[in-house]
């Protein structure tokens, strides 16, 4: 399961580096996480708690209809908001499964 796994070890993600992650492909343990994204869309995502948290911001990235490959931005979840700074992590380990996540652009 290397691909989609590399590590961001800032809290900073970009779309150019994520439009090369696949969807999570596993059908386990699936979680709801709600994203308000950069341009303040709210979006539910249903996503294995198994997925990494790049694979999550994939998504939204997808789900949101995102075209521009420039973006950079920071995701936070929690109160208070803590920056998610491991992309490799799982949604589940981060917490994130049934989460409020922001994404700010940077």
């Amino acid at each position: 399961m290397s691909t989609g796994t590399s590590a961001v070890r800032s809290s900073t993600f970009s779309a150019a580096m994520l439009a090369s992650i696949p969807p999570s492909a596993s059908e386990e343990n699936m979680v709801n996480v709600q994203v308000r994204t950069h341009d303040n869309k709210r979006i539910k995502i249903r996503i294995s708690g198994n997925a990494t948290v790049n694979q999550l911001a994939a998504q939204a990235l997808r789900e949101a209809g995102n075209t521009d490959s420039s973006l950079r931005f920071t995701l936070s979840a929690g109160f208070p908001p803590k920056d998610l700074e491991d992309g490799s992590e799982t949604v589940n380990g981060a917490g994130l499964a049934g989460a409020s996540v922001t994404m700010k652009k940077i």
